[in-house]
């Protein structure tokens, strides 16, 4: 009953496509190993298919939950693009994505997929009239320090 193992059999029974399984395996994980945010990804993934691809309070609390706690969760990424797709909230979706899409190393195998669904989505807004938002480039600052001379002969460069 150790959280790693726990893990694993979830994964495993997702594989299997014994999603119902798989979202009882997660809340026991969560409950060892506490409110992590891939856990609570991977709960809220699996709950979502035992459902028969139905969003429910309960996945949106568990998707809501992981990205409060890392924005950056890649499995509540995905799920809510799909989500969206299922709705057609394109644009929502699109979002989604390409916020997961950023996450991904650039030799990911799963890049080309994600950027298929993607541009499926861009094509269905563009269908039904709409356009396409732009990317959202995420915030970056730059700081420079300068130090007085007397200061800069006593400091380190790694202070």
């Amino acid at each position: 009953d150790s959280p790693e193992g726990l893990y694993f059999l979830g994964r495993a029974y997702m594989a299997q496509d014994r999603s119902a399984d798989a979202a009882k395996i997660f809340e026991r994980t969560v409950a060892l190993a506490g409110r992590q945010p891939e856990l609570l990804g991977q709960w809220a993934q699996a709950q979502y298919f035992a459902d028969n691809k139905q969003w429910s309070p309960k996945v949106q609390a568990l998707t809501d939950e992981a990205l409060k706690l890392d924005p950056k969760e890649v499995t509540s990424l995905g799920l809510l693009g799909i989500a969206a797709f299922e709705g057609q909230r394109y644009q929502e979706a699109i979002d989604y994505w390409n916020r997961l899409l950023a996450q991904l190393p650039p030799d990911d195998n799963s890049r080309a997929a994600l950027q298929g669904g993607i541009d499926r989505a861009a094509e269905k807004l563009k269908e039904s009239g709409g356009s396409v938002a732009p990317v959202k480039a995420e915030k970056q600052i730059q700081v420079r320090v300068d130090l007085a001379a007397d200061v800069k002969a006593k400091a380190l460069p790694t202070d």
